[in-house]
C-alpha cells in the first residue's frame, strides 16, 4: 500500500530519513540480541529473546509507514527500488524470527548474515553514507578475535587427541560452543557496525563479546583437569597465553566503540534492559580479574611469616570470608525480583567479590604456613574450589543471579574453608539455619500453590494472584540461597543483616499475596493457615540468625543441650498460636447445650481432674525452667505440650456446663419471654410519641371505651402483682 497523505516537504523528508536510520539501527540491534540469545541451543536466554522479539514487532510497522512516506518523495523508479528493498528487509527479518534456535544454530547465523546484507544497504541509503572506516574497524577487530579463537581451538583439539575420557569430551563440547560464540560475534559485528554509534548496537555487540568470553571461561574450566599432568606444562602455557590473546582481542573490540557519541536519553534502550547489559559487562570484568587468582598461593610470601603476621592474617581472613559471603548473599537478593532487579547493588556486590578474593588467597596461604602437610593441602584445595565457585558466580543473564547450583557450589566451598580456619565455628547453628530456610521455601511453595488454586484462571484477580505468587516464590528461592552462603558466617553482622533482610522480604511478599487473596472474597482458610506456618518458621529463622555466638568448645552433651534449647524455642511459637486460638473461643457467643443433673455432675468431676493436671503441668514448666544456667528443656517442652493440648478441651467443657438442669432451662425460657414482652412494650410506647389522629364519636361510644380501658388496667395490675410474687423467692435466695 502506497502513501496517500499530503505531500512531504524537504524538512519532513530529512526528518523521515533520520527516523528510518534510527529505527534501522535499533532493528539491527534487536536482531543481533536475538542471535546471541540463541548462541547455546541447550541454554537459550529466553528473556533476551522475548525482549528482542518485542522490539522487532514494535519497529516493523513504524518502518513500513515511514518507508512509504519517504518513497512518495521519489521518482517512480527510485520509489519502486526503495519499496523492494524494504520488502526484502521484511522477508529477511521474518526468516530470522522464524528460527527458534532448537535446531541448527548455523541456520540462524546464515539468516542473520543475509539480513545484515539487506539492512546495511538501507542504512547507507537513509544515512546518506556511514562512517565506513569505523565500520570496517569493528568488523576487522571481530574477525581478529575469531581468528585467535580458532587458533586456541586448534591447540585444545591437540590436547583432547592425547586421550579419550569424560574430561576431553567436556572440552570438545565447550569448544563447539566457543566456536559458535565466535561466529555469533562476527555476525553481530556485521549487523551493528554500520550504526555502531547507536547505544542499542553497542549493547548488542557487547553482549556478543561477553558471550564469547563466557564460553571461553567454560572451556578453560573444562580443560583444567587435563593440564594437571606435569608432562603437559608446555600445553598448559600455550593454552593460557592463547586464551589471554582472545580476551585482549575482545577488549580491543570494545574499546573501539566504547566512547562513541550515542543518541539522546529518550532514544536509549529500556532502562532496565540497559542496566542488565551493563551488569553482564561488570560480571565479565570481575571474571577477568578473578582469572588465575588462585595462582597467587605460591607468590604471597617470600619468607616464613612471624607469629604476629599469622594472627593478623587469620583475623583478616575470617573477616574477609564473612564479607565475601555477605557480598554473594547481596548478589542473590538483589537479582531475585524478576520484575525489578537491583542491578546497582548487584554490581557493587560483584566488585566487592573481585576485590576480596586475591586477599583471601594470600591470607589463607599465610594462615596455612604452620599447618601440617595434609591440612595445608586441604586448605589449598578448598581455596582452588572457592576460586572456581566465585568465577562461576560471574556467569549468568542477570536474572535471579547467584542461586541454585551456583549458590550451592559456593556455599560448599566457603563452608569447608571456614571450618578449617575456624574449627570452633557453630556447626549446629549453621545446620539449623539451613533447615529452617529449606522449610520456609517448602512452606512458601505450599502457600503459592494454595493461592494459584484459589480462583479459576478466568477470574479477574487470577493474573494478579499469579504475579504475586511468582514474587513469593522468587523471594523464597532467594532466602534459601542467602541462607546457604551466609550460614557458615552467621555470627558476622553483615551476614546476619543479609539473612534478616531476605527473611523480611519473603514475609512481606507472602503478606501481600495473602492480602490479594482476601480481596477476591474467596475462602482463604487454607491460605491463612499456610501463611501462619510460614510466618512461624521465618520468626524462628530470624531469632536463630540473631542469636549471639555460642561456646562450641564443650562436649557433645552441650551440643545436645543447645539442640534441645532450639527445639524448645520452636515449640513455644506453635504453643502460643494454639493458646491464642483457644482464648478466642471465650469471646464467641455460647451455644447452650441442655443436659441432665447427672451428666452435669460427671462433667464437673472431669473438669476438676483436668484442672489438677493443668496445675501440675504449669508447676512442672516452672520447675524445669527455674535453673537459668541449666534448664531442663525436654521437661519444659513436655509441660508446654500438655498445657496446649488441655486448654482447648477445658474451655469447651466450661461452655458445656453453663446451662445444665431443668430449672435453668425454665429460667432461659422466662428470659426469652421477657425479652419479647419488652419489645412489645417498647412498640406500644412508641405509639405515644406519634401524632394523634382524632376520630369523632358519640357520648355512648366514649363511655363504652372508658369501661374497656378500666377492665384492661385491672388485668395489667393483676399480672404485675403475679410477676412480683413469682420472682420474690428467687431474689431472696440470691
Amino acid at each position: 500500500m502506497e502513501y496517500s497523505g499530503p505531500p512531504i516537504d524537504e524538512a519532513q523528508r530529512l526528518k523521515l530519513e533520520r527516523a528510518l536510520e534510527d529505527r534501522m539501527a535499533k532493528l539491527n540491534a534487536a536482531i543481533a540480541l536475538y542471535l546471541t540469545a540463541h548462541s547455546d541451543p541447550e541454554n537459550i536466554d529466553y528473556a533476551a529473546a522475548i525482549n528482542s522479539m518485542n522490539a522487532i514487532n514494535e519497529l516493523m510497522p513504524k518502518l513500513a509507514r515511514d518507508a512509504q512516506m519517504l518513497a512518495s518523495t521519489k521518482d517512480p523508479a527510485a520509489r519502486k527500488g526503495l519499496l523492494d528493498e524494504m520488502q526484502a528487509l521484511f522477508d529477511a527479518t521474518k526468516k530470522v524470527c522464524g528460527m527458534t534456535g532448537t535446531g541448527d544454530h548455523e541456520k540462524i547465523q546464515e539468516a542473520s548474515n543475509q539480513y545484515a546484507d539487506v539492512a546495511g544497504k538501507l542504512i547507507f541509503t537513509f544515512a546518506r553514507g556511514t562512517n565506513s572506516d569505523k565500520e570496517k574497524e569493528i568488523i576487522q577487530l571481530a574477525k581478529e578475535a575469531g581468528a585467535k579463537t580458532s587458533k586456541l581451538l586448534v591447540s585444545a583439539n591437540e590436547l583432547t587427541c592425547q586421550e579419550q575420557s569424560a574430561a576431553t569430551a567436556a572440552v570438545d563440547r565447550a569448544g563447539v560452543r566457543t566456536a559458535a560464540a565466535a561466529r555469533d560475534l562476527l555476525a553481530c559485528a556485521q549487523l551493528t557496525a554500520p550504526a555502531i554509534h547507536e547505544p542499542h548496537c553497542q549493547s548488542a555487540l557487547t553482549a556478543a563479546a561477553e558471550g564469547l568470553s563466557s564460553s571461553l571461561h567454560s572451556m578453560e574450566t573444562a580443560w583444567k583437569p587435563l593440564l594437571e599432568d606435569p608432562t603437559r606444562q608446555h600445553m598448559s602455557d600455550t593454552l593460557h597465553h592463547q586464551a589471554m590473546d582472545v580476551n585482549q582481542a575482545l577488549e580491543r573490540l570494545q574499546d573501539a566503540y566504547r566512547n562513541l557519541q550515542g543518541a539522546s536519553d529518550s532514544e536509549l534502550l529500556p532502562q532496565q534492559e540497559r542496566k542488565r547489559l551493563q551488569f553482564i559487562a561488570s560480571m565479565a570484568g570481575a571474571k577477568s580479574k578473578l582469572h588465575g587468582v588462585e595462582d597467587g598461593w605460591n607468590k604471597s610470601a617470600s619468607s616464613k611469616p612471624s607469629e604476629q603476621e599469622k594472627q593478623e592474617a587469620e583475623r583478616r581472613l575470617a573477616h574477609s570470608v564473612a564479607q565475601l559471603n555477605a557480598a554473594v548473599a547481596a548478589l542473590a537478593a538483589a537479582t531475585a525480583d524478576r520484575e525489578n532487579p537491583d542491578y546497582a547493588t548487584a554490581e557493587l556486590a560483584m566488585a566487592t567479590i573481585s576485590e576480596l578474593m586475591p586477599e583471601i588467597v594470600k591470607d589463607t596461604e599465610v594462615v596455612s604456613s604452620d599447618k601440617d602437610a595434609a591440612t595445608r593441602a586441604a586448605m589449598h584445595k578448598h581455596i582452588q574450589a572457592l576460586c572456581d565457585a566465585t568465577r562461576g558466580m560471574c556467569d549468568g543473564t542477570g536474572y535471579q543471579h547467584g542461586q541454585g547450583e551456583a549458590a550451592s557450589k559456593f556455599a560448599a566451598a566457603t563452608g569447608k574453608l571456614v571450618f578449617l580456619i575456624s574449627p570452633g565455628a557453630d556447626k549446629g547453628k549453621q545446620k539449623h539455619v539451613l533447615q529452617l530456610s529449606s522449610t520456609a521455601q517448602q512452606q512458601a511453595a505450599q502457600l503459592t500453590e494454595q493461592t494459584r488454586q484459589l480462583v479459576p484462571k478466568e477470574h479477574p484477580a487470577a493474573a494478579e494472584l499469579a504475579q504475586r505468587a511468582d514474587r513469593t516464590d522468587d523471594a523464597a528461592r532467594a532466602l534459601h540461597a542467602v541462607a546457604q552462603v551466609t550460614s557458615p558466617s552467621t555470627d558476622s553482622p553483615r551476614c546476619q543483616d543479609a539473612l534478616t533482610g531476605a527473611v523480611s522480604h519473603l514475609h512481606n511478599t507472602a503478606t501481600d499475596l495473602v492480602s490479594a487473596c482476601h480481596r477476591t472474597q474467596a475462602n482463604c482458610t487454607a491460605v491463612d493457615d499456610a501463611q501462619q506456618h510460614l510466618a512461624d518458621t521465618l520468626q524462628q529463622l530470624a531469632h536463630v540468625c540473631n542469636m549471639p555466638p555460642t561456646d562450641t568448645t564443650d562436649t557433645e552433651e552441650s551440643d545436645e543441650k543447645e539442640k534441645q534449647r532450639l527445639q524448645f524455642i520452636n515449640s513455644m511459637s506453635g504453643a502460643k498460636r494454639r493458646l491464642d486460638a483457644a482464648a478466642q473461643q471465650l469471646t464467641k457467643p455460647m451455644v447452650c447445650q441442655m443436659m441432665t443433673q447427672e451428666d452435669a455432675e460427671k462433667l464437673e468431676d472431669q473438669m476438676a481432674e483436668k484442672l489438677a493436671q493443668l496445675n501440675a503441668a504449669v508447676a512442672a514448666l516452672v520447675a524445669a525452667t527455674a535453673d537459668r544456667e541449666s534448664p531442663d528443656f525436654a521437661a519444659a517442652e513436655s509441660a508446654v505440650n500438655t498445657i496446649t493440648s488441655m486448654m482447648p478441651t477445658l474451655i469447651q467443657d466450661t461452655t458445656d456446663t453453663e446451662e445444665s438442669d431443668e430449672k435453668e432451662k425454665q429460667r432461659l425460657q422466662f428470659i426469652n419471654s421477657m425479652s419479647g414482652a419488652k419489645r412489645r412494650l417498647d412498640a406500644a410506647a412508641q405509639q405515644l410519641t406519634k401524632p394523634m389522629v382524632c376520630q369523632m364519636m358519640t357520648q355512648e361510644d366514649a363511655e363504652k371505651l372508658e369501661d374497656q380501658m378500666a377492665e384492661k388496667l385491672a388485668q395489667l395490675n393483676a399480672a404485675v402483682a403475679a410477676l412480683v410474687a413469682a420472682t420474690a423467692g428467687q431474689c431472696a435466695q440470691q
